[in-house]
């Protein structure tokens, strides 16, 4: 509909009229592949519209100009009440990831320890039952793509650098599961020792009472997560 819309200047020119009628601002956006967020805004503002389309349906063959093949075409992407439910429902479940890519795309903060609590989040929003049926069959589609790209083996790298992040902020500390914690502290525990070892000289030359301590405390918790 989006395209169709745009690519007709007299259908474009109408819904600007319309929505100025309306005194709604902006314009209706087409989404980018290559850009995180685009489809949730592309539907935030097709919503924002729904009045606006409504009336150009209204108007459609009193619009001059217009052929009767782009009359048709458009009459074929005509949405429907369940149609814009439907979309009413997408945006919902796609307002938390958006709100996520938010999260981990900022500038003034530590985003790797924050990706732990994201990830998190998703995950219970995903598996949160409700009563909508739209929204519970959109979240269990989308559950499957989050566990085959998001969800990573305890001993991968990856996983093990976001455990260990998160364990280090105090913002995300109190959330770790049991068995990520067990993985930050064996693989921090395991890191010190081999910058230790690759390192000597380096590490030597810092005053002894604080690599001590510091290794001293690292082993204390892989033992407590050994023998947790």
């Amino acid at each position: 509909m989006i395209t169709t819309i745009r690519k007709s200047s007299i259908l474009h020119d109408a819904i600007r009229t319309i929505a100025h009628s309306l005194s709604i601002d902006g314009d209706l956006i087409l989404d980018m592949r290559i850009r995180w967020n685009s489809s949730y805004n592309m539907l935030c503002r097709l919503l924002l519209f729904q009045s606006v389309l409504d009336e150009l349906y209204v108007q459609v063959d009193s619009l001059s100009g217009l052929t009767k093949r782009q009359q048709a075409k458009l009459m074929g992407v005509h949405l429907s009440n369940n149609d814009w439910s439907l979309l009413q429902s997408l945006r919902y479940v796609l307002e938390r990831f958006s709100d996520a890519t938010e999260l981990v795309s900022g500038k003034n903060y530590p985003t790797l320890s924050i990706a732990y609590a994201v990830k998190l989040s998703l995950h219970h929003f995903l598996n949160d039952l409700t009563s909508d049926n739209n929204v519970r069959i959109m979240k269990q589609m989308l559950q499957v793509e989050f566990d085959q790209y998001m969800t990573l083996p305890l001993d991968a790298v990856e996983a093990n650098i976001i455990n260990a992040a998160a364990l280090l902020d105090p913002s995300t500390h109190d959330i770790l599961k049991r068995e990520d914690r067990k993985v930050a502290e064996k693989f921090l525990v395991l890191e010190a020792k081999r910058r230790l070892k690759d390192n000597p000289i380096e590490y030597k030359s810092m005053p002894m009472t604080t690599v001590a301590g510091d290794t001293e405390e690292l082993e204390r918790n892989d033992s407590l997560a050994i023998t947790k």
